[in-house]
């Protein structure tokens, strides 16, 4: 009997101590798991944080995107006024801007295409008429700016060889307009052609 006391005195401890593995077991579980799923989500935010923005399907940089609209005249929505900021909780995917046409843009894209395939001034512009023959522009297939929209990334490309972006000869509107003029005319004299 003094055996059988010893065997159930055993048996309950054991039954006590998986009682207590148990317990201990699913307070690490319950408290555990969400620790460390909060400890994930930290870092994730933080690594989300980390990364550069990028806008628009084509994932621009922010230089990139920039130069779209201060450079080639690109309209976006939301407007380009906007500021990234890593504290926003959309950052770092701005995939949802749009770029859209506009005037400006054409102007500058004739005004680009002229000075590299027509009559080159720099040797920058020259650079440039090499690099856009390799996305197969010329004089005869200008640059446009559908293609501007479509290939962004070879556009900014284009436009840092010319130099452009370091001097900003495009955002400078009154030379633009000059170039502009000088090829296609004054607005007055192409009203008059469109009157003839």
């Amino acid at each position: 009997m003094k055996n059988m006391n010893t065997r159930s005195k055993k048996k309950i401890l054991a039954l006590m101590l998986l009682a207590v593995v148990l317990v201990i077991t699913g307070l690490a579980v319950s408290y555990g798991i969400p620790l460390y799923k909060e400890y994930r989500e930290k870092k994730a935010e933080e690594k989300r944080r980390s990364q550069e923005p990028y806008f628009t399907e084509f994932h621009l940089t922010w230089e990139q995107m920039y130069a779209m609209w201060y450079y080639y005249g690109i309209g976006t929505t939301p407007q380009m006024y906007f500021i990234a900021d890593p504290e926003d909780e959309e950052w770092p995917d701005y995939s949802y801007f749009i770029m859209k046409p506009t005037s400006r843009a054409e102007r500058v894209v004739v005004v680009l295409t002229y000075r590299m395939f027509v009559n080159p001034k720099y040797e920058e512009e020259e650079r440039a008429s090499i690099l856009a023959s390799g996305y197969g522009l010329s004089a005869e297939k200008p640059m446009t700016v559908d293609w501007v929209l479509e290939h962004p990334v070879e556009a900014v490309e284009i436009m840092q060889e010319a130099n452009y972006i370091r001097d900003g000869y495009h955002r400078i509107d009154s030379m633009v307009d000059d170039v502009y003029d000088e090829i296609m005319g004054t607005q007055e004299e192409r009203e008059i052609e469109r009157e003839e």
